[in-house]
């Protein structure tokens, strides 16, 4: 019976040995270097490349840079590192003013010298925004000013006014 026993506890401890091999891997398939805290540790990695952390169930912090970038729980030892959805936006400034749209860090770039008029296709009428739920304001002398957005086919249309 003591054999039994023995071999059963000896069996346990090798299948959760193989099911817990004490590593994460994570691969980073976004178009940044990707840094990140673990356990008090700093890690980066390159676009398409892979680290691996020998400890499992490893909680990722501070992922930077932030509000670019999705970390993916692929299962236990794997992660995955991908590029947020981007929307091209913009902005209609029909105020009296030239101004310059934020939206708390979701922007590519503030989008600065938004000048009077309609949209023209032009580099300071234009950006990139990384969330459908954008929360924007607008810097300048003129107050205030109402903003409003709307997104038609992956394109964010802002109105200033």
């Amino acid at each position: 019976m003591r054999k039994i026993l023995f071999s059963l506890s000896i069996l346990c401890i090798l299948v959760s040995c193989h099911m817990f091999d004490g590593h994460t891997t994570i691969v980073n398939n976004s178009s940044y270097t990707v840094s990140f805290e673990w356990g008090g540790k700093t890690e980066t990695i390159e676009p398409n490349k892979s680290t691996t952390i020998n400890y499992t169930y490893v909680k990722i912090t501070n992922l930077n840079p932030n509000k670019r970038v999705v970390i993916n729980y692929i299962d236990d030892n794997n992660r995955d590192i991908t590029d947020l959805p981007s929307y091209e936006v913009r902005v209609e400034n029909l105020s009296s003013e030239t101004l310059t749209l934020k939206a708390n860090g979701w922007l590519g770039n503030d989008m600065e010298n938004i000048i009077i008029g309609e949209y023209i296709d032009d580099i300071t009428q234009k950006g990139r925004i990384y969330t459908k739920s954008p929360k924007f304001t607008v810097s300048g002398n003129l107050f205030p000013v109402t903003v409003l957005h709307q997104f038609i086919n992956d394109i964010c249309y802002v109105k200033i006014f």
